[in-house]
């Protein structure tokens, strides 16, 4: 290690700070806004590693596409924005404000300054939860050289951690203490959520799978990169989770896409010998998983839940849509559903449990931004379609396919559920925006947007 260095520099070569934000943040902050704590120290943590890499922060402003920072200060802006004092007049008359003018007037308040949000202490939290992603996305592209398989691998050991512990709590049959077992006998991890515990096996094996294909490995790596990935396809299916176990067709095809030249090479005899082993291991290793999975009851439950749909989001969607309306085109306020949807849950759709969520992260952002949040969805969407169209064809375009797979999942998980909504899956998808950028900065010493 150079001498001179300051200590936070000599600690940065290494990646550490990022991968202890990544860690706390795994383990903290898979619970949502429930777990204000825990939360909260993964914030504290990630503001602390932003003022001692101060610097990186320098860094990123300038290799970072402008595109790519004006749509970062649009996200961040859009809850403090729904916190800022309105006059009387305003609030007066933004849409479905009605029964809070009432009710303020029936204290005598209704002439003070109130924020468009009407919940503030709920969209203070979501503010605050922008804070790990932030420093997850400055710390990553903020160093001088950032590797895009940098990320990835993080990744890998993050989805090996999520297996073990979660492999721990189904033998134990015990949440460890990190939340209520809700569903026991699902694979849950350091997640609150099976469904998001099934989504980040998905992410996983996305960035194992761009990972044998990225680069030339030694024979051992390569096939701990395969085992990794059949383990984190094991463990969708242990989390038994529908909408994961579905969007495992995303890391299938990116598998068959990287195997396909090599099975033609093997095929027709180019370096046979060094393929047909690599598919002779990879085939053993996928035919001792098979029998482990036909032979499993916890995995026969999740293909069991295939055979009943019925499911209550349809009338949840429904009110949601209504409930928008209402507040259209400026929204409740982030974080707000909770608290405003009962207004327009109909009783042909009464439920005997609240619904907490909208179980649609689109009708719940339309519900509680407007127009704002749909906007800076598609603007997002728009900006990973250009960053992984410039480098498709580098050569991190392996890395770039597991990226845009991986966060594609994330969007399409989004229909049924709600995963950005806890701390862990928003550092992670903040990790692989930062390493599809990293791809397309590898390609310049600056990029110019």
């Amino acid at each position: 290690m150079p001498r001179g260095l300051k200590f936070s520099e000599r600690v940065d070569q290494f990646g550490v700070a990022l991968g202890l934000l990544i860690a706390l943040a795994l383990f903290l902050g898979g619970g949502g806004a429930g777990y204000g704590l825990q939360n909260l120290a993964v914030q504290l943590v990630a503001v602390a590693l932003i003022l001692i890499y101060w610097d990186r922060v320098v860094t990123f402003l300038g290799v970072t596409p402008r595109w790519v920072i004006a749509l970062l200060a649009a996200s961040l802006a859009l809850p403090l924005l729904q916190l800022v004092p309105l006059p009387p007049a305003v609030w007066h008359n933004l849409p479905g404000r009605d029964m809070a003018v009432a009710s303020r007037t029936l204290v005598g308040a209704a002439d003070a300054w109130y924020p468009l949000t009407l919940a503030p202490h709920m969209t203070v939290t979501a503010a605050l939860s922008l804070v790990g992603p932030l420093a997850v996305f400055v710390l990553f592209l903020g160093r001088t050289e950032s590797s895009p398989r940098g990320g990835l691998y993080l990744l890998v050991i993050a989805g090996l951690l999520n297996f073990l512990f979660g492999g721990i709590q189904i033998v134990s049959e015990s949440a460890l203490g990190l939340y209520p077992m809700v569903d026991e006998g699902r694979l849950h991890g350091f997640f609150a959520n099976h469904n998001t515990s099934g989504l980040f096996f998905v992410i996983c094996s996305c960035a194992a799978i761009g990972l044998v294909a990225a680069r030339e490995q030694p024979v051992w790596e390569r096939t701990g990169l395969i085992v990794s990935a059949l383990l984190f396809v094991l463990g969708v299916l242990l989390t038994n989770s529908r909408s994961s176990t579905v969007l495992l067709f995303l890391p299938l095809g990116l598998a068959a896409f990287v195997a396909w030249p090599r099975l033609k090479a093997v095929a027709f005899g180019q370096r046979f010998k060094r393929g047909g082993m690599f598919l002779g291991l990879a085939t053993l290793i996928v035919a001792i998983v098979a029998v482990l999975l036909v032979s499993s009851t916890r995995v026969m439950t999740t293909v069991d839940r295939f055979d009943t749909l019925e499911d209550s989001r349809p009338a949840i969607w429904e009110d949601t849509l209504s409930a928008a309306d209402r507040y259209w085109p400026v929204g409740s306020g982030i974080g707000t559903f909770d608290e405003v949807f009962q207004v327009d849950e109909s009783l042909e759709n009464l439920m005997s449990l609240k619904a907490g969520r909208a179980h649609n992260d689109y009708l719940e952002s339309l519900l509680e931004t407007g127009i704002f949040g749909p906007a800076l969805a598609v603007a997002w969407l728009v900006l990973i379609a250009r960053l992984w169209w410039r480098v498709r064809h580098t050569p991190d375009r392996f890395v770039a396919h597991a990226a845009v797979l991986a966060l594609g999942g994330i969007f399409l998980q989004a229909i049924l559920d709600y995963p950005l909504r806890n701390q862990s899956l928003l550092c992670i998808a903040a990790l692989l925006l930062g390493a599809l950028v990293a791809c397309q900065r590898n390609q310049r010493d600056k990029i110019i947007v």
